[in-house]
């Protein structure tokens, strides 16, 4: 074989201009990325650390058991509900009227 057949041709000028232009848009490409990444990441530790410090006074009242106990509702463990001074019936009625009305239009736009 001679040296002319074998294809360990030099690249040309244009080859090379294009890979240094693509290394560097690659080069940006992933500091974007990257960038935009830890920023969700941030966002979302702020997300956690402010809701953490809003929810340690319950915390801090009821315990461990504020996850797993409704002690804490003062709605639906009391009289308070039941009282002639609560909105609870009119809420709960309102709420459930519109979830009914929602579902309907939801089922009468999928089909």
């Amino acid at each position: 074989m001679t040296e002319s057949t074998q294809s360990h041709a030099m690249p040309t000028p244009q080859a090379l201009r294009i890979a240094k232009l693509q290394r560097v848009q690659d080069f940006l490409f992933h500091g974007i990325t990257q960038f935009f990444a830890l920023s969700v990441l941030i966002a979302l530790l702020g997300i956690i650390i402010s809701l953490s410090i809003n929810a340690w006074p319950a915390l801090h009242t009821f315990g461990p058991a504020f996850f797993f106990t409704q002690e804490w509702d003062v709605v639906f463990t009391s009289d308070f509900r039941r009282s002639d001074h609560s909105l609870y019936p009119a809420f709960a009625k309102t709420t459930r009227d519109n979830d009914s009305i929602k579902l309907a239009k939801s089922l009468a736009i999928n089909f």
